[in-house]
């Protein structure tokens, strides 16, 4: 057992999630149980990187939204998820670096035991949370993640692209 606080006020503050040390998150699916029947029913899952963003989500009738707290989805945790019938993963992690890492892992993981990625591109650099506090009703429409991981300026090791090998449409 263990607390997780989120900076609301200061948006710059560092880090943005503070947990209790040793506080194991990896193969955790925060709200999984909440959300477990939206899920098979749907065979959707929306996965988000912290837990205010995963209650956020329920609280705007996103009810197959789980959170990763922070950490990558493990194998074991994709396993489960492919075991309850889901065939399609909306990644709604945050539009900053470790949430493209974390997005372009989980796309070779998922695509081979055949579940779809999507992403969710949020504008202005804002995480499901920000967006939804700011009244919206909806979300912005998923895109192939793919695409999404290609739409941002990092390589697979994380490193900044330089400008004139960045990919454009």
């Amino acid at each position: 057992i263990g607390f997780t606080a989120r900076a609301a006020i200061d948006k710059d503050v560092k880090p943005k999630y503070k947990s209790t040390t040793g506080l194991p998150k990896k193969g955790i699916l925060f709200l999984g149980n909440v959300a477990k029947e939206a899920i098979r029913s749907s065979r959707r899952i929306q996965i988000t990187e912290g837990p205010f963003d995963a209650i956020s989500a329920h609280l705007n009738g996103f009810k197959n939204t789980i959170a990763t707290l922070g950490a990558d989805l493990a194998v074991d945790s994709i396993n489960t998820l492919k075991q309850m019938g889901v065939v399609s993963r909306i990644m709604a992690y945050d539009p900053d670096k470790a949430g493209i890492m974390a997005t372009k892992k989980t796309i070779s993981l998922c695509q081979d035991i055949g579940i779809e990625v999507l992403a969710v591109p949020f504008p202005h650099g804002q995480d499901i949370d920000e967006y939804l506090r700011k009244g919206e009703a909806s979300l912005p429409l998923p895109i192939p993640a793919v695409e999404y991981v290609l739409d941002h300026d990092y390589d697979l090791n994380g490193e900044d692209i330089p400008h004139d090998l960045r990919y454009t449409r």
